[in-house]
C-alpha cells in the first residue's frame, strides 16, 4: 500500500507526537516524501532499490525524508536492508536515524546514523555512530563478521529510550526474530529532523543496494510556521536567507516572496543552498550599497508539513570586504616591552586603525618586524575603526580590551626599537615605520609596561614626533581610542646631524628627523667650492638626503654643504635658518691621524663615560672600522669597534659614547652632531687604560690614565673628565692633562678643551725650564687654571725636582718628586700648598734643581704670580 503518514496525535511532556513514519515501497512514486538523489532509486516489486546506471567509479546516492523524532518518548526504527555483495570500505549502506540536516555526502550535521559493514577485512558489522558536524564517534559495535558474507540480508530495530539508552537489534537471515547487539547510552543530541538511506558504490555496485518496511514511531508533529532567522548580503546583488527549519518547494517557487526596501525591491531568483531546505539564496536586480541597513520583507514561507508564516521581516546590514590598499591603515600603538606590567596583558601587541570610508579585510595582510612576514587571520575591519594585532595564544586577554585580530605567529618587537610593516598578500607595503625608544618621550615609560600611542592619526604615523607614552593608568589603550588623542605633537624643525661623501660623486646628510616625504628639496641645498647638484634621493627611513653631484669632488679638499632654510620633518616642522657643514672625500686613518683629547671616565651616578678624539691634521678620516680597547683589561667589555661611516674634518673633534642623550643632559655639547653613540671599552673610575686602532689595527693613540691626575682642588672627581692640554705634546706625559674646568661644566664633549694650551706661545729663553705663563689663577673658570712649565733637555739622564716659595722665602709647595726627565715635555702646578689649600694671591718663585747627566747641578728661578679676585 501506499506510505502514509498517521497523524494520531496526543501530548507528552509537551510534544505534539503522530504515530509513526512507515513506507513498504509498494507504491512506485518516492517524490511524495522522499529528497534526495530520487531519480537514482527505483520503487519496485514491494522494495526500494539502488538504480544508478551509468555508475562512475566512486558514488554516493542518497534519499530522506523529514521525519522529526525526540526523546519527550522511546522512539523505534526499523528496516531491512539487502546487499547483494560482502560489504567494503568503497561499498557500503548507512542508515541515518536522527539528524538536524538532510544527511547529504560530506555534509556537517548533528545525529545518529547505523553503518551496515565498511570495516576492513572480514570484521564487517553493525556499527552505530554519532555524528558531531564532520567528525564521527562509534557508540557500539555489533557482532563481527555478521555482515560481512555475500550477500548481506538483515533487519535491523533500533531503539532509544527518553534517557537516552540505545539499543541494537538485528535479525541476519532478514526476519523479525531479532537478537541484542549491544546498548549504550548517549543523550547528546535530543532531537532529530530527518531520516536518510545513503549508499556509497563502486561503478559494479550501480543496482546492488535493496531496503524495504522502514518504520519510525512515533514523530512529531510540525505545527509551527516556518521562522526566519537571519538574512546576509553575500554578494551586492545575492543574499542567503536563514530559517529555523526546512522548507517547501512553494517557498521557493515565487521569488517575488522575498523583497528588499531602500529601492531594491523583489527578488528576481529563489534557491535552496546545495539542498539546504533552511537555506534559500536569492538574487536582485539592484544592487546593494555598502555600509546601508535594509529590512527584508518575507511574505507565504511555507514548511514540509504545510505550515504557512505570516508576513515576516528582517533587519541586516550590508558592507563589502576589500582588500585593503595604501593608505588604508597605519599603526597607532605600540607595546614592544610588556614588562614590568602596569595593567596590560604581558604580551606584546601592535594597533591599527582602518583611516578609510572603506571595510577592509584583514585576511592575507602580513605583519613584520624586518624578518619573515607573518600573516593575519581572516577578520573585517569596519572604517574608522581599530582592532588588536596579537599573538592567536593571547588573544583571549586582549579581547576585554577591544577587538582582536590574530596571528598564529606574532612576530617579536625589538624592545629599543625595529622596523614595523603591514604588507598585502602580493608583497605590497601598506604602512610601515621604524620606531625606537626616543618616540616614548618619556625615559621612565620606555623601560617597560607601557605602550606608545599615536597622537594625531590625521598626521604621518611614521613621524617619532607624533608618538609619546600613553597615559593611561592601565599602560595603554589597546582596540580603543587612544589617551593621547589631542595633546601637543612635536614643534621642533629637523637638525642636520653629519654630512658624509660616500664617493667622489655622492653626498649623504643625515638629519635627526624623519623628513617630509613630499616636499622638493633639490633646490636648498648648495656645496662651495661650487659643485653642481643634479638629483637628490630620501633615504627609506626619512632621515638622510643623498646628493648626487654633477662633478666628482677633490681629494684633499674641504667642501662645505649648505642648506637652506626650509627643509620640513614629516610633520612640517621647518628648519628657520641655513645650516653649513663641511664634508670631503675621506680616507683611513693613519697613526697621529687621530688623538685622544678628552676622556670622561668616572661618571657621575647613572652617568655614561664619553672618549673625545682630535683631528690634528689636515686629513679627512673616516671612523668606519676604528677599534678601541683597554689593554689593562682580560674580561669584560675589552673592546669595541665603530661600525659606521663618520668623517672627522681636519682640526674638529667627535665624542663616542654609550648614551648619547645622557650626555646631551648633562654637558654642554657644542656640536650635537659629532656625539655619537657606540659602545666603549669599560673603563675604571681609578685608573685604566684606552687605545684607538684603525682597521688593519695599527695603534693610532693610547692613553693609560689615572684617577690621580686630577686636580686636587676637586671635592668631587664624579662627571670630571681630562682634558689634553696640547695637541703636540706627548698622550703619556702626565703633564700634558688636567681636568675640566669648572666653569665649563667639568667637561667640553665637541668642542675645544677648556684648559687648551695649544694656542699660547712658548716664551724663547735660553734655559732648560720655560714658564709658559707667568701667572696662574686656580678658580676653575678655564683661564689660566693651571701654571705649566715646559721643558727640554739636551740629552737623556737629568733628573729634576721643583719647588715653589712665596714672596718671603718660605716653602710652599713641592710640584714633583726627584724623577727622570724625557727629552721635552711640560710640569704643571694646579696652585696647591703643601697642606692641600689653595695659594694666596701674591708673587712666588719657582725654584728647579737640575741634575745633570755628568753629575752638575744647575738651579733655575722662575717667579710668576698667583691671581684672584680678592676676598
Amino acid at each position: 500500500m501506499k506510505a502514509t503518514y498517521l497523524l494520531v496525535l496526543c501530548f507528552v511532556l509537551g510534544w505534539p507526537l503522530a504515530a509513526q513514519f512507515t513506507d513498504d515501497f509498494s507504491a512506485t512514486t518516492l517524490a511524495d516524501h522522499w529528497l534526495g538523489d530520487v531519480g537514482k532509486f527505483s520503487s519496485s516489486g514491494g522494495q526500494l532499490g539502488l538504480n544508478d546506471l551509468a555508475p562512475a567509479a566512486n558514488n554516493t546516492a542518497v534519499l530522506y525524508a523529514l521525519v522529526p523524532t525526540s526523546t519527550a518518548e522511546e522512539t523505534t526504527w526499523s528496516l531491512t536492508l539487502r546487499c547483494d555483495f560482502s560489504p567494503s570500505t568503497s561499498n557500503v549502506a548507512t542508515v541515518y536515524l536522527a539528524t538536524d540536516q538532510p544527511p547529504l555526502p560530506g555534509a556537517a550535521l548533528n545525529g545518529y546514523y547505523l553503518r551496515v559493514g565498511g570495516i576492513t577485512g572480514s570484521d564487517d558489522a553493525l556499527q552505530l555512530f554519532r555524528q558531531d558536524g564532520t567528525a564521527s564517534t562509534l557508540l557500539l559495535s555489533g557482532t563481527l563478521g555478521a555482515v560481512a558474507n555475500d550477500p548481506v540480508v538483515v533487519s535491523v530495530l533500533v531503539r532509544r529510550t527518553v534517557a537516552g539508552e540505545w539499543f541494537v537489534e538485528a535479525d541476519y537471515a532478514g526476519g523479525e526474530d531479532y537478537n541484542p547487539e549491544g546498548s549504550i547510552v548517549d543523550a547528546t543530541y535530543a532531537a532529530g529532523q530527518y531520516f536518510g538511506l545513503l549508499c556509497r558504490y563502486t561503478s559494479t555496485r550501480g543496482t546492488a543496494f535493496f531496503f524495504d518496511n522502514v518504520f519510525v514511531d512515533p514523530i512529531v508533529v510540525d505545527t509551527d510556521a516556518p521562522v526566519a532567522l537571519s538574512a546576509a548580503a553575500q554578494t551586492a546583488t545575492g543574499i542567503v536567507v536563514q530559517f529555523n527549519e526546512p522548507l517547501a518547494d512553494a517557498s521557493v517557487a515565487t521569488p517575488t516572496h522575498f523583497s528588499v526596501n531602500n529601492g531594491i525591491g523583489a527578488a528576481q531568483t529563489a534557491a535552496f543552498v546545495d539542498g539546504d531546505r533552511s537555506r534559500v539564496a536569492l538574487t536582485f536586480a539592484n544592487p546593494l550599497a555598502n555600509l546601508t541597513d535594509y529590512l527584508m520583507t518575507i511574505v507565504d514561507a511555507t514548511d514540509l508539513a504545510g505550515n504557512v508564516a505570516a508576513t515576516q521581516t528582517l533587519g541586516f546590514s550590508y558592507f563589502l570586504p576589500e582588500t585593503p590598499r595604501i593608505g588604508d591603515l597605519i599603526f597607532t600603538e605600540i607595546l614592544p616591552d610588556p614588562t614590568p606590567v602596569v595593567g596590560l596583558p604581558d604580551a606584546e601587541y601592535v594597533e591599527i586603525f582602518n583611516a578609510s570610508n572603506k571595510v577592509l579585510q584583514l585576511g592575507g595582510v602580513t605583519l613584520s618586524t624586518g624578518s619573515s612576514p607573518r600573516a593575519v587571520d581572516n577578520y573585517v575591519l569596519l572604517p574608522q575603526a581599530y582592532v588588536i594585532l596579537c599573538g592567536s595564544s593571547v588573544a583571549a586577554e586582549f579581547a576585554a580590551f577591544g577587538e582582536v585580530a590574530t596571528l598564529s605567529s606574532f612576530p617579536a618587537l625589538t624592545n629599543g626599537g625595529s622596523d614595523l610593516i603591514l604588507a598585502n598578500a602580493q608583497g605590497e607595503i601598506l604602512t610601515a615605520l621604524r620606531y625606537d625608544l626616543t618616540w616614548y618621550q618619556d625615559n621612565l615609560k620606555a623601560e617597560g609596561g607601557y605602550a606608545m600611542e599615536l597622537i594625531d592619526p590625521a598626521l604621518p604615523n611614521d613621524c617619532p614626533g607624533n608618538w609619546r607614552a600613553s597615559l593611561a593608568t592601565a599602560g595603554g589603550t589597546p582596540g580603543q581610542p587612544n589617551s593621547v588623542l589631542g595633546t601637543t605633537t612635536d614643534a621642533t624643525a629637523p637638525n642636520v646631524l653629519t654630512a658624509y661623501a660616500d664617493n667622489a660623486t655622492t653626498v649623504s646628510v643625515t638629519f635627526d628627523d624623519v623628513l617630509d616625504r613630499v616636499a622638493d628639496v633639490l633646490d636648498l641645498f648648495t656645496i662651495t667650492p661650487a659643485i653642481g647638484i643634479s638629483d637628490v634621493l630620501l633615504s627609506a627611513d626619512g632621515r638622510q638626503i643623498t646628493l648626487f653631484l654633477g662633478e666628482p669632488l677633490a681629494e684633499n679638499t674641504v667642501y662645505e654643504v649648505a642648506v637652506a632654510a626650509g627643509i620640513a620633518d614629516c610633520l612640517g616642522n621647518a628648519t628657520p635658518a641655513a645650516v653649513r657643514i663641511q664634508v670631503g672625500l675621506a680616507v683611513v686613518p693613519q697613526v697621529g691621524d687621530l688623538i685622544i683629547n678628552e676622556v670622561l671616565f668616572n661618571p657621575v651616578t647613572g652617568g655614561s663615560d664619553y672618549l673625545e678624539l682630535y683631528n690634528p691634521t689636515q686629513k679627512i678620516v673616516n671612523l668606519r672600522g676604528l677599534r678601541m680597547r683597554n689593554d689593562l683589561l682580560t674580561s669584560g667589555t675589552t673592546s669595541a669597534t665603530f661600525d659606521r661611516d663618520y668623517i672627522v674634518l681636519p682640526g674638529t673633534y667627535v665624542v663616542l659614547t654609550p648614551d648619547r642623550l645622557n650626555v646631551l643632559e648633562n654637558y654642554t655639547v657644542p656640536n650635537p652632531g659629532a656625539l655619537l653613540q657606540n659602545t666603549l671599552p669599560s673603563m675604571a673610575d681609578d685608573e685604566g687604560n684606552i687605545t684607538i686602532l684603525n682597521p688593519a689595527l695599527e695603534v693610532l693613540d693610547a692613553l693609560t690614565y689615572s684617577d690621580e691626575w686630577h686636580s686636587s682642588l676637586l671635592s668631587d672627581e664624579n662627571g670630571v673628565s681630562l682634558e689634553r692640554l696640547r695637541a703636540d705634546a706627548a698622550t703619556q706625559n702626565q703633564g700634558n692633562w688636567f681636568s675640566a674646568a669648572t666653569a665649563a661644566g667639568y667637561g667640553t664633549p665637541t668642542g675645544p678643551n677648556s684648559q687648551n694650551r695649544q694656542d699660547i706661545p712658548t716664551p724663547e729663553e735660553d734655559a732648560f725650564f720655560q714658564l709658559v705663563e707667568g701667572k696662574v689663577s686656580p678658580d676653575g673658570d678655564g683661564f689660566q687654571d693651571v701654571l705649566e712649565l715646559s721643558y727640554t733637555t739636551d740629552r737623556a739622564g737629568y733628573v729634576a725636582q721643583l719647588r715653589i716659595f712665596d714672596a718671603q722665602g718660605r716653602p710652599v709647595a713641592q710640584t714633583n718628586k726627584l724623577e727622570l726627565l724625557a727629552g721635552a715635555g711640560t710640569v704643571i702646578w694646579d696652585g696647591t700648598t703643601t697642606d692641600g689649600k689653595r695659594a694666596r694671591i701674591g708673587i712666588y718663585v719657582l725654584m728647579v734643581e737640575l741634575f745633570t747627566p755628568q753629575g752638575e747641578t744647575v738651579q733655575e728661578k722662575h717667579p710668576f704670580v698667583v691671581a684672584g679676585d680678592l676676598d
